[in-house]
Parts: structure tokens; C-alpha cells; sequence
């Protein structure tokens, strides 16, 4: 007899789903090829049919070719704003027992007309877990409490319930449900406010929980979410949200993070901001590298490449007083008339360069960056105007390599 497979709908952990996503979205590697990112055919197949639970069927495009299944994403942005792969966060594994404690915790400091302390909390509980755990009656009253302490914690942490000091005794409250207070009105212009937001800013994810829990308070029946458009939006950023709000939590409270990264070793570091760059769809940490013996040096991380960030404690960090090191790329930049002129230098204007010298319709100008690699696919839509001048960059070398491995497969598929 042969037993159906039993599919696996929910992770301990986001950073395995995180990184299978990422490749189906690029839409050209099939199931074999996903080994090169790590990634064996029966744990493809495994995150596929997850995959294929929480993503609508009408977003997932098949194509054959060469007798390989090619799978990605269909996006429509004229049709909705709502990005699915938001739905990969909810697949959070919760223990039945976790699960029955924070209700009941949340049922009592509802119920109760004044903040309870952790030994009331308790009391209260114990009539109600006999109820539904007999068992637990075995269970030792200290064991209860630690059990109680943690999950009120959680909850605590997660926003839902409030500490309360009088003295040296802690007492724990409901935090008020101020959304149900809001309007039918006040909650479409919310939520039509929200729905802009999570398109444009760091974080993405708490955007789509708070305009849930506000279609479930005031459900909105003429509520449309394509009421923007978005240009350049990537859907995949959102991945990265438990990443950034981890970076976002360390930059304010002045922690130092060890950055494990996708095949590259481990860095620690001092976060500083959270750079996105718009034009590639791509986000970076801006960080001082610590070193244990010598100044820091300022660093920048693609956040897509980083699989987890671990606080560190008891690190000795001097914040650098220097700056951050940048290299120097020079352009040669050739016009016909002064409009054209004006053309040009608008489209150097976000590079915040330098005109360094003049020349019968052209001009020479530099730019100083971190990383000049990051300016070669933009170099590349300027051309053929802007000529790359040599340099210790290396790009104008890197493009004349390209552009003879161009003409030698272009010479290839015409003889063929």
C-alpha cells in the first residue's frame, strides 16, 4: 500500500524558504540546476509543494524547455498591489501547547479589571489548564510559573500585553485595542495609507498584518488595493524583512551583529543604516567592520546575501572617526550640442560628480564610490557616450572583456 506523501506546510526556520524563493523568481534555473545553490531535488521538490500551498496558482508560471520545467512567479502590477510571497512569514511552526497558554493568557488580562501580577495570572490559569491538560496536574507549580513566565514574555515582546511597576512588583495589562475605535471611514483611508507604505518602505510584512486585522474589525466592501501604481518594485524585498527588521533593531539599540553570509565567511559589525538602491532593486547594510586589534573600516553588504544575523554581546567597539573608503572613477563624456549637454549631465547628476576637465564637445568628469562594481550595469545603458577612462577600478578593462565575449558568441550563433 502506498501511502500519500504528507507535505510539510510549516518551517521552524524562514531562511531555507527564503533562499528557494529567490531562485524560482529568476525564472532560469530548473530542478537540477538548483543544486548549485545547495539546494538537492528532493528537498526542491519538498519546498515546491510548499510553495504551491501558500502562493495562488494563478502567480505560478510553467514553461518547457529543452525537456526541463521552468518555474517562476506571474506578477501583474496593473491588476494588484498585494504581494503573495508575504504569505511565506505565516508558515511559523507553533506548538499546540504555546498556542493554548498565550489565548487563555490573553482570555484572563482581558477579563481582569486591573494589571495582574505573574503569581495571579497563575491562580487563574490553573483551573482552566486542569480542564484542558489533566495531565499537567503532575506538573510542579514552579514549573507552571517558568512556563507562564515565558509566554507571558513572548507576548509582552510581541506588543500584545504591557508591564506595569508599582514598586518592585511587575503586573502585566492588555494593551488596548485602539483600531476598533477607528471608523468605516477613518479605516479605508488607513488602510488605502498602509497599502502605499508597504510598497515604498523598509519593512513590508507589518504593513499586510495591520491591514488584516483592520479589514477583519471594519471589513471594507468597495475597498480596492490597486488604488496606486509602482514602478520598480520589486516583489522579492519582502523576503528580506525578518533580515532587516533584525538590523533595524540593532542600529537603534547599539548592538553589534555577526553577519553569516551565503558562502562567504562570517563578518562582525557595527550596522549603521539600510542603503536600497532603486534602480537595481537591491538593499545593502552599511556597517564598521570590527576588528579585535585595529580601527574599524566601513563596509557594504548586500542584505539578499546575508542568511542570518546574530547579536553579539560583550564586544569592545570604538566607533571609527573615518570615513568611508572610496575609490575614484573618471568618464570621459562626449556631446553634440549644449541640449545634448544638458542630457548627459542630468543623467550623471544622482552620481554626485565632478567635472575635472574640458574639451571641444566633451568633458571629463569624476565619481567617487565604495564600489565602483555597483555602477558597471548602470556604465552599461550610458554607453556609447560615456567612455570608461583607465583606472584602479578596473571596469573599463572588465567591459572590453565583455564586449569581446559578446562578439565571439555572436559570431558563434550566426555561423551556426
Amino acid at each position: 500500500m502506498n501511502l500519500t506523501k504528507t507535505i510539510n506546510k510549516f518551517n521552524q526556520s524562514h531562511s531555507n524558504l527564503r533562499l528557494f524563493l529567490r531562485i524560482i523568481s529568476y525564472g532560469c534555473y530548473h530542478r537540477k540546476l538548483f543544486q548549485l545553490f545547495g539546494i538537492k531535488e528532493r528537498t526542491y521538490d519538498d519546498e515546491l509543494r510548499q510553495m504551491r500551498f501558500f502562493i495562488p496558482k494563478q502567480n505560478i508560471m510553467e514553461s518547457r524547455r529543452k525537456r526541463h520545467t521552468h518555474i517562476t512567479f506571474r506578477v501583474n502590477p496593473y491588476i494588484s498591489q498585494q504581494n503573495y510571497l508575504v504569505n511565506s512569514f505565516f508558515l511559523k511552526t507553533i506548538l499546540p501547547d504555546s498556542c493554548l497558554h498565550s489565548i487563555l493568557l490573553l482570555q484572563i488580562t482581558a477579563k481582569a479589571t486591573k494589571p495582574l501580577s505573574l503569581t495571579e495570572i497563575v491562580n487563574q490559569l490553573h483551573d482552566q489548564l486542569m480542564y484542558f491538560e489533566p495531565a499537567s496536574d503532575d506538573i510542579e507549580n514552579t514549573d507552571i510559573e517558568q512556563l507562564i513566565r515565558r509566554r507571558v514574555n513572548e507576548l509582552t515582546e510581541i506588543g500584545l500585553l504591557k508591564k506595569n511597576y508599582n514598586g518592585k512588583k511587575i503586573c502585566y495589562t492588555l494593551i488596548p485595542q485602539v483600531l476598533n475605535e477607528l471608523s468605516h471611514e477613518d479605516t479605508y483611508y488607513l488602510i488605502t495609507a498602509i497599502n502605499f507604505y508597504k510598497n515604498v518602505g523598509l519593512l513590508s510584512a507589518p504593513g499586510y498584518l495591520l491591514t488584516q486585522n483592520l479589514l477583519e474589525i471594519h471589513p471594507q466592501e468597495s475597498y480596492k488595493d490597486s488604488f496606486f501604481q509602482f514602478k520598480n518594485n520589486s516583489y522579492i524585498r519582502i523576503l528580506d524583512d525578518d533580515i532587516i527588521l533584525a538590523i533595524i533593531t540593532a542600529i537603534n539599540k547599539k548592538q553589534i551583529l555577526c553577519i553569516k553570509r551565503d558562502k562567504r565567511p562570517d563578518i562582525t559589525v557595527a550596522p549603521i543604516a539600510i542603503h536600497t538602491d532603486y534602480d537595481y532593486n537591491r538593499q545593502y547594510l552599511i556597517a564598521e567592520k570590527i576588528h579585535y586589534k585595529k580601527s574599524s573600516e566601513r563596509v557594504s553588504l548586500r542584505i539578499d546575501k546575508i542568511v542570518k544575523v546574530i547579536v553579539k554581546k560583550n564586544i569592545p567597539h570604538k566607533k571609527s572617526s573615518s570615513k568611508e573608503h572610496t575609490q575614484e572613477l573618471r568618464l570621459r563624456i562626449t556631446y553634440k550640442n549644449e541640449q545634448e549637454r544638458t542630457c548627459r549631465e542630468y543623467a550623471l547628476a544622482p552620481y554626485n560628480f565632478q567635472i575635472v576637465f574640458e574639451e571641444d564637445s566633451a568633458f571629463i568628469c569624476s565619481i567617487s564610490v565604495s564600489d565602483p562594481l555597483k555602477l558597471y550595469p548602470w556604465l552599461w545603458s550610458i554607453q556609447p557616450w560615456a567612455e570608461i577612462l583607465p583606472g584602479q577600478d578596473g571596469l573599463r578593462e572588465r567591459m572590453k572583456n565583455d564586449l569581446q565575449e559578446i562578439l565571439r558568441k555572436y559570431s558563434i550563433s550566426i555561423h551556426r
